[in-house]
């Protein structure tokens, strides 16, 4: 009988991986600055999800203006 496995047990489901990444500038981004240097590196996942979430980054009707402001605000968020 094999001994029991220390840790987390493995996932049941796919696993998607996305790389996020941004430049933020001092004097513009001070506040986001601040919000990631007073957090644990492992919960950035967390903010990122929760800002996309509340930000109605998810699709849910055809307007192609909050489209185009949707891509503009992500081209400057995320690089």
């Amino acid at each position: 009988m094999d001994p029991p496995r220390r840790g987390r047990p493995p996932l049941q489901c796919e696993v998607v991986v996305v790389q996020l990444k941004a430049h933020l500038r001092r004097g513009e981004d001070d506040d986001l600055i601040a919000l990631f240097e007073h957090m644990p590196r492992r919960q950035w996942v967390n903010v990122w999800k929760a800002a996309l979430r509340h930000g109605h980054c998810l699709k849910t009707q055809d307007d192609s203006e909050t489209d185009a402001a949707l891509v503009e605000a992500l081209d400057k968020l995320v690089l």
